[in-house]
């Protein structure tokens, strides 16, 4: 997914952030979502798919604001948002559940205008199963922790990703960045059901970036080298913010480390050169 290759998400005229709701008995018919606007300028406006029309989120003092909706009656929503470089459920990783979480089933940024994922934004949103922000910049803590159903996973040249961004992800087979500049602890903790990570280029790791990818098989870090992936070039290196902490950061010792001029494994072995 290189950024020639986002243009493949949209199909014709560019359509906004795109939300698929299934509202249930269990989900109630209720649903809100915390917004932050491209530019305080540009009016961010949302359609909730039930046949009204483009209602405008207004924003006070502070830099994000509600946008939320009561449908009629059960049923399934494409909800789209214009001129929004954020959209979750919240803004902070440590906040309540809600039923409502369990509405959301995809998100697809075909606007190129998420360019930010707030900490806990869809944590704990269990039915969510694909999420695809080709332009994101930023990946909040908890983020995606505990997306039970989330399959698929595609995000843009990341310049931070926080804690626990994508921990506990039991589903998750697709996942993939441009590239990661600092990527902090506990990133892919847990992830159990993740087998391929392909992450463009990597700058820096925190700790435990991998601990408990029980079936990961293949990273690809395409932008270094297999001694620069190691941290043994005289240059370039993949950084650990731990002096301690460093390659495999965790993983399992048959996992295949993909760079640009072979494969080494999780004990050191290189394979293929």
């Amino acid at each position: 997914m290189q950024a020639a290759g986002r243009s493949c998400l949209w199909n014709g005229e560019r359509t906004g952030t795109e939300i698929v709701l299934r509202m249930t008995a269990e989900t109630g018919l209720y649903i809100a979502f915390l917004v932050r606007p491209c530019s305080a300028e540009n009016p961010v406006y949302v359609t909730w798919g039930d046949g009204g029309g483009a209602e405008r989120v207004w924003f006070g003092e502070d830099d994000h604001a509600t946008a939320a909706h009561a449908y009629a009656k059960e049923g399934t929503y494409l909800c789209t948002f214009h001129g929004a470089k954020s959209v979750g459920l919240r803004v902070l990783a440590n906040t309540a559940h809600y039923a409502y979480e369990k509405s959301i089933i995809s998100v697809v940024d075909r606007s190129g205008e998420m360019t930010q994922i707030d900490s806990g934004a869809y944590r704990f949103a269990s039915n969510l199963e694909k999420f695809l922000a080709p332009w994101s910049q930023s990946v909040g803590q908890s983020s995606f922790a505990s997306c039970y159903a989330l399959k698929t996973l595609k995000l843009g040249a990341l310049k931070i990703v926080y804690d626990a961004a994508f921990a506990g992800l039991r589903a998750l087979e697709d996942f993939e960045t441009v590239s990661i500049d600092k990527a902090w602890n506990d990133i892919w903790s847990w992830s159990t059901g993740v087998k391929v990570l392909k992450l463009g280029n990597v700058n820096q790791f925190g700790m435990d970036v991998l601990y408990g990818t029980t079936n990961l098989t293949d990273v690809y870090i395409q932008g270094k080298t297999v001694l620069q992936i190691q941290g043994k070039a005289p240059s370039g290196n993949l950084k650990s913010f731990y002096a301690t902490r460093r390659f495999p950061w965790d993983a399992k010792s048959t996992v295949r480390f993909h760079g640009s001029d072979g494969i080494v494994l999780g004990n050191g072995t290189i394979v293929q050169q």
